[in-house]
Formats: C-alpha cells, structure tokens, sequence
C-alpha cells in the first residue's frame, strides 16, 4: 500500500536518478511494475561470514529453538509465527519462539503473548546490541519469518551463515536465498508454516541437510 501511495514521488526521483540499484531480483520487479522504463541494476545484500557462523557443536535439547528477527511492524507479521507456535504447542510440541527487535508493534504483542498465555514459550527481547547477534543465532535452531515483503533480509542471511534452516512464508527478496536451506509456506497459511516447522523437527536427516545447505548458501554473499 505505502509503494502505491508514493508510487508518483518515486516516478519522479527514479527519473533524475544517474543509476538504480535494487539488492535483490523481487525489488527490482516490484519497482519496475511502477515505472517500467527504467533500468535497474541488482546488488545483493552481504553478510560478514567471520562473525556468523554455525556453533562448533551443536547442544542437543529437547526444546525446538525458533528465531525471528526484525522491525516489529505490521509488515513483518509477528502475530502469525505467534499463531504458528501457539498452534505447535497446543499439540504438545517442545518449542520456544524469540522474537528480537522493537517497533510499533512491539506493545501489542506483549499484550497477545500475555492474553494467549504463552509466556513460557515465546520471548520478546526488543531491540538487541548487534555484537551479541551471532551468538543468539547460534543459540537457536530455526530461523522462522512471515514477512509480507523483504528486499534482502540481512537477519536471513545472518541466520544462514550461522547454518540454521529457514522457514517462511512467500515473498519477494527469496529467490536468491532459498535453495535446498528452507522450507516455504503460503502468504497467509499459519498452518503451513506450523507443518514446515514440524517437518524439519521429525526428520533430523533433512534438518542436517538444509543447515548445511544454507551456509553453504551464506557464502555467496560473502562481505570479504
């Protein structure tokens, strides 16, 4: 909604611009649906492979870890991984969301976590120093994200090079980050994103497969 309301100023600043550069391929095609004319060029995010990467031995725990990280905004969706674990655990599943960020949102989903008496279960850190990120990427097993829209998620990316799968839903900013590393649900399905989360948890084989995978994925957006 925010790109066709500011869809003319953006018309008009894409024109007078000696270059456009997009960091990934979905960006550049939302942006041309605006102004197809242009020519965009695509430079992907990076991320530093010496500060994330995977934990030297994995510790075995009975909880399932599950990790998001961003904005705490409308477009991000917390409120469906909040569903997607409330759902797990209802079924008796041993899990445990955290949620790092803050933002607008951040308020009201306290107030959902309380209310749904979820506590036990789901952690909303707020805002959190950058230097104490790749260990809690390390801390954690599943990199979980129901965002409406991304143009490179750098926290996928962090997530990766630390060798955790991702589980997401749709949208555009994928194409280059998900490939034999993550599992992907439907825009709107929490019940899908429930059974890609349950999937991984059930066949360790294919765990192990798709952690390595997206290290290995990780490295072609080497920063160095």
């Amino acid at each position: 909604l925010d790109y066709k309301i500011l869809a003319p100023a953006f018309r008009a600043i894409w024109k007078k611009a000696s270059a456009l550069v997009a960091c990934s391929d979905g960006l550049k095609e939302r942006a041309m649906r605006f102004l197809p004319s242009v020519s965009i060029d695509v430079i992907g995010n990076g991320v530093e492979l010496d500060r994330f990467f995977p934990a030297e031995t994995a510790e075995k725990s009975e909880v399932l870890r599950l990790l998001t990280v961003g904005r705490l905004s409308v477009t991000k969706r917390i409120e469906m991984l909040i569903d997607t674990v409330e759902i797990l655990y209802r079924t008796a599943c041993k899990l445990h969301l955290t949620i790092v960020g803050g933002g607008q949102m951040e308020r009201q989903l306290r107030k959902i976590v309380t209310e749904r008496e979820l506590g036990d279960v789901i952690e909303i850190t707020g805002r959190m120093d950058s230097e104490k990120m790749p260990e809690v990427y390390r801390q954690n097993d599943i990199f979980i994200s129901a965002s409406m829209q991304e143009g490179m998620s750098n926290a996928m990316l962090e997530a990766m090079a630390t060798g955790l799968p991702i589980v997401t839903t749709r949208c555009e900013g994928l194409a280059e980050l998900i490939d034999g590393n993550g599992l992907i649900a439907g825009q709107d399905n929490v019940e899908e994103i429930a059974k890609a989360v349950k999937r991984l948890t059930e066949d360790s084989g294919l765990y192990k497969q798709m952690s390595t995978a997206a290290r290995k994925q990780a490295e072609k957006f080497d920063w160095a």
